[in-house]
């Protein structure tokens, strides 16, 4: 495990050198002041009130690439709004030059002091020049030429990490014009501000609140150098024109050397190793990281790395910003290759999907062969480049055979499917009926029927044999007020004698009414979608009745209070910001430090409830719900497998595994009303999906489920609303092709019934996946290709449609979990073959199937963060969220090990990135997040 975690992180760029807690003691401002050096809250800088902070969209890769840097030496802070246009100064002078041979030259001006203090642009000033890391001296407008040349010869954003060979002196020819000097720059970062009022006048307010929290942190560290300090080493600080677009402000970028910060060099920070005799000669910058949105009090700098295998320097001890832009220079050859303006990007051709995919409207990968023909084993031919309206070509034999023979594989692939399928008994179960029992007389055969149900209430609990406890006084308060749901009163009604001490009863203290409805409406419009086994509007009017019940002082329903705890762990657990406008909590961290208690709560019921005969529709759907709050909280633990097999003992004990036989099973009374009956089956097809599910996971029930299709006679659920479901009407469902609340619902079902029919073919392959066969892993990955034909196509994701649409947002976020379950499925199904791809082509399909649906999580997850939604902010807390996203970072990271094409880097796979920090940004929010990560260092 160590060699793993030192891998990794060298693939992530981090170290294992001193946490942020031990570079950065937190004190305490009332003993040691207001002017320490440690970092304190009260210390930290704050942006103004009506600074506007959007934090949702994505950056990364936003600003143009560039090869050459320039910063111009003004020692003022803010220039016209075009800085080529200050008259007489250098930047005016270099972009009336001649064109640049080696790339874009991103021209800046920047509060550098000249030599004299002069602002006027009357006397030579200085520059300097990035990435090369190299000062330039005795610069004026007449030498522009010698400076261009200068840049023209200097090392760029796309050149190999080696030693640059700039003279020393430039020398112009004319005793008039100075002669250009060189020197190497003596620090080890640069940290550039935008600050350019006459572009944006927030940035001029942004960049010396954040020049003030860097000099903060950098000053304790010894690292801090004013615009005068000239000792080798440290960061310089420094204020820029604009770099590109104005929609954000608070712009950073940082430039840092292949060796800056590092640990065990002889030489002093600063120094060139083997250079010239004045440093010109120097590597210069390895990296330039490009922020926008930086975040003062939070995350004001990006952690200064200093390479593979170095300890970083963290600027600041928190989070880092939003990047936009990160570079890295290659070490052996250049990656970034920039056109020239006279040199224009051509035209892309537009990839077209293949004959087959657009056949079948499959979701081809354009790369031939794709993944769909490779997966069933077809030639994948290209269609034909001719647009139009053309006639069709007189058909060629060959290629007729061909299409036969497709034809014919996708009808024994179905026919397949279909008989795998019969085993399930969901549509109609199948009874063998004795014709000599339907000859007996009604009387006889109710004699019968009784005989049977008292021989099953003879094998169950016994009067004697129950525990009586004390019942349950249920009280109403202020939901801020629960601190214990929980607590003790005296009742001393109807005693006998006041002699005799009363007893002290359990107290359950449930929010008010009103209260109690808007915490009920978060779960039925943010949370029950995902696993709807409720009846949205009868849910509703339990609220009433329970209510009434408690405030007309009558014993209140356990059940129906089960149920109502159960909702109110999970609303509060899945609190966000924009929850606040409920008007129950002033904070969302208030509302989730009450999840734990009711979940408590609703455990402690729920052991109540069972110490009498007492089952319920409510009490199944409180275990059900109970559990999907347990998972999120602390994952599949052993107190979620208790709640989950009282669940499953529970439905069993209601007749919910035969709701739906021919005719009644002697002995069980069903007494369901229509909507009941429906609200029962999606009790149980959760339940049996879950424990399907589950089986197959590794970890967890190794390969072993709990529920056979055989021993169970019950209807799939309906396609349809809660609002269509009328109690005493007949429900009829909607086509698949229409959404509902039931959508995701259905489909889960039809993606479990995959997954049990896989554990059937390979026993025991959750205790080790490695011993799956490979032709296993292929009829899997074909099973899976018909599921997404026949799937809705709202619930398919596409790289064209937004992952949360507001009109219709409950469905989109339907298929986003859909789609982020099967494709994490996917990845875990081919893992065990990711490295034999390498080896050979026989497994490359599976490796590339395994990295594609791993891509697709991470661009999803890319595509959420975009949207501002109460959804995407709280995702993070859900379990199946949190384990896929890091089953995908576990395959890129994997893939990134065995590719031996460069370094192993992990900016080579973007993704990568990307999902490494979603999981460093989820430990904020689950203890979950912190555990899976805590392994990889």
């Amino acid at each position: 495990m160590s060699a793993f975690q030192s891998l990794v992180s060298t693939l992530l760029g981090c170290s294992t050198g001193a946490s942020p807690s031990e570079l950065f003691v937190k004190s305490d401002p009332t003993v040691d002041g207001d002017d320490c050096l440690h970092d304190c809250d009260s210390c930290t800088v704050q942006y103004p009130k009506k600074f506007k902070v959007e934090t949702s969209q994505a950056l990364y890769g936003n600003i143009k690439g560039w090869s050459t840097h320039l910063l111009v030496a003004t020692t003022k802070s803010d220039w016209v709004r075009n800085v080529a246009n200050e008259k007489g100064s250098i930047m005016e002078a270099v972009d009336k030059a001649r064109e640049l041979r080696n790339g874009k030259l991103m021209l800046s001006a920047s509060n550098m002091p000249t030599p004299d203090r002069a602002t006027d642009y009357s006397r030579p000033t200085s520059a300097l020049l990035l990435p090369t890391f190299v000062l330039i001296n005795n610069i004026v407008p007449k030498n522009a030429n010698q400076l261009i040349g200068l840049i023209d010869a200097a090392l760029t954003t796309s050149s190999p990490l080696t030693a640059s060979t700039l003279p020393v002196t430039v020398p112009s020819g004319d005793p008039t014009i100075p002669d250009i000097s060189t020197k190497s720059c003596p620090h080890e970062a640069i940290i550039l501000l935008c600050s350019q009022r006459s572009r944006d006048a927030r940035c001029s307010q942004s960049a010396p609140l954040l020049r003030k929290e860097f000099e903060r942190h950098l000053r304790p560290l010894g690292l801090y150098r004013d615009l005068d300090d000239e000792r080798p080493g440290g960061v310089g600080i420094y204020f820029i024109s604009h770099v590109g677009g104005h929609k954000y402000s608070a712009n950073v970028m940082v430039y840092r050397r292949h060796d800056a910060f590092s640990r065990g060099y002889d030489l002093p920070m600063g120094q060139s190793h083997g250079n010239g005799e004045n440093g010109a000669h120097d590597l210069g910058a390895a990296q330039c990281i490009c922020s926008s949105r930086s975040d003062a009090p939070h995350n004001s700098a990006e952690s200064v790395k200093s390479g593979p295998g170095k300890s970083p320097i963290n600027i600041n001890s928190v989070s880092p910003p939003p990047v936009s832009q990160s570079f890295y220079r290659p070490t052996d050859s250049g990656t970034m290759h920039r056109r020239s303006r006279t040199n224009p990007r051509p035209l892309r051709t537009r990839v077209v999907s293949c004959l087959l995919c657009r056949e079948r409207k499959l979701r081809c990968n354009r790369q031939f062969p794709c993944t769909n023909c490779t997966a069933r084993g077809v030639q994948c031919q290209a269609p034909p480049t001719a647009r139009g309206r053309e006639a069709t070509p007189p058909a060629d034999p060959r290629v007729s055979n061909e299409q036969l023979l497709r034809r014919l594989e996708s009808l024994e692939a179905l026919l397949a499917t279909r008989t795998s399928q019969r085993e399930l008994p969901s549509s109609e179960p199948s009874f063998s009926e004795d014709t000599g029992q339907q000859q007996f007389p009604s009387n006889v055969q109710n004699w019968l029927s009784d005989a049977l149900l008292l021989e099953r209430l003879c094998m169950g609990p016994k009067a004697g044999d129950l525990t009586h406890s004390n019942p349950i006084v249920v009280r109403t308060c202020p939901v801020r007020l629960i601190t214990r749901p929980w607590s003790f009163i005296f009742q001393n009604e109807a005693l006998p004698s006041l002699a005799v001490q009363p007893e002290p009863l359990r107290c359950l203290w449930l929010p008010d009414r009103q209260e109690a409805k808007r915490l009920v409406d978060k779960y039925i419009s943010d949370i029950s979608f995902i696993h709807h086994v409720i009846h949205g509007p009868s849910v509703r009017r339990l609220v009433d009745q329970a209510y009434d019940t408690i405030n007309q002082g009558n014993t209140a329903p356990m059940g129906p209070i089960a149920l109502l705890i159960a909702i109110f762990a999970n609303s509060t657990c899945l609190w966000t910001a924009q929850d606040l406008s409920r008007n129950l909590f002033c904070g969302v961290s208030e509302a989730r430090s009450q999840a734990s208690l009711w979940q408590k709560a609703g455990i402690d019921v729920l052991d109540h409830i069972q110490q009498s005969p007492h089952v319920s529709l409510e009490s199944t759907q409180a275990l059900v719900i109970l559990c999907y709050s347990i998972v999120n909280l602390e994952g599949v633990s052993v107190k979620y497998g208790a709640l989950f097999s009282r669940a499953i003992t529970m439905a069993r004990e209601l007749g919910l595994h035969c709701i739906d036989s021919p005719r009644q099973v002697l002995g069980h009374r069903s007494g369901f009303t229509k909507l009941e009956a429906e609200v029962g089956r999606r009790i149980w097809w959760y339940l049996c999906t879950t424990d399907w599910i589950l089986a197959g996971l590794s970890g967890t029930l190794g390969g072993a489920y709990t529920i056979h299709p055989s021993q169970m006679a019950v209807h799939k659920p309906q396609n349809v609303d809660d609002e269509d479901c009328i109690d005493g009407e007949e429900i009829v469902g909607r086509p698949m092709d229409q959404p509902t609340c039931m959508s995701y619902f259905l489909e889960r079902i039809r993606f479990a019934e995959i997954f049990r029919a896989s554990l059937e073919s390979a026993q025991f392959a959750a205790l080790s996946p490695d011993t799956i066969s490979f032709q296993l892993v292929q009829e899997l990955e074909a099973r899976m290709s018909r599921f997404w034909d026949d799937a809705p196509a709202f619930l398919c994701f596409t790289h064209a449609s937004s992952v949360l649409n507001r009109s219709t947002s409950k469905i989109t976020i339907q298929g986003y979990i859909l789609n982020l379950f099967v494709h994490g499925q996917r990845c875990r199904a081919h893992l065990p073959y990711l490295a034999r791809g390498q080896a050979g082509p026989a497994y490359a399909t599976s490796r590339a199937a395994c990295v594609e649906s791993a891509r697709l999580i991470i661009r999803m997850e890319m595509r959420m963060e975009e949207e501002e939604h109460d959804f995407a902010s709280t995702r993070l807390r859900m379990s199946i969220v949190l384990h896929h996203i890091f089953l995908a970072f576990l395959v890129l990271l994997l893939d990134i090990c065995l590719d031996t094409n460069g370094p192993r880097q992990i900016s080579k796979s973007p993704e990568a990135a990307v999902a490494w920090r979603i999981l460093q940004d989820a430990k904020a929010q689950s203890q979950q997040a912190s555990t899976l990560v805590e392994p990889l260092g």
